[in-house]
């Protein structure tokens, strides 16, 4: 999928839906224009900017001490299906996209 600035679309996004699409893996979503240092919108770029932030160093901790694995691993999802929500409906910002929710 590339998105571009040339107009509005016609049909609306499901952000939950473009998510779920992108933490399995099965998405890239371009988003390039001059000044973007990440012009993708991905897994990988996901976590990046998720493994920056304290909530996950908190999360990294925890499961470190003894807590339990699957509450760890699901606390970090949680973090990065909200970060690429942020990305996702930034992008419909940005590119002039209607949001179904």
């Amino acid at each position: 999928m590339r998105a571009d600035n040339s107009g509005l679309v016609k049909n609306a996004l499901s952000v939950s839906k473009v998510v779920n699409e992108i933490i399995s893996d099965d998405l890239v979503i371009d988003i390039s224009t001059g000044g973007n240092q990440l012009p993708y919108i991905c897994l990988s770029n996901a976590i990046t900017d998720v493994m920056a932030e304290a909530k996950a160093k908190d999360i990294l901790f925890s499961w470190v001490k003894g807590a339990e694995c699957c509450d760890c691993r699901d606390d970090f999802m949680r973090l990065i299906r909200d970060e690429l929500t942020k990305q996702v409906k930034q992008m419909c910002v940005d590119f002039n996209i209607r949001i179904m929710e």
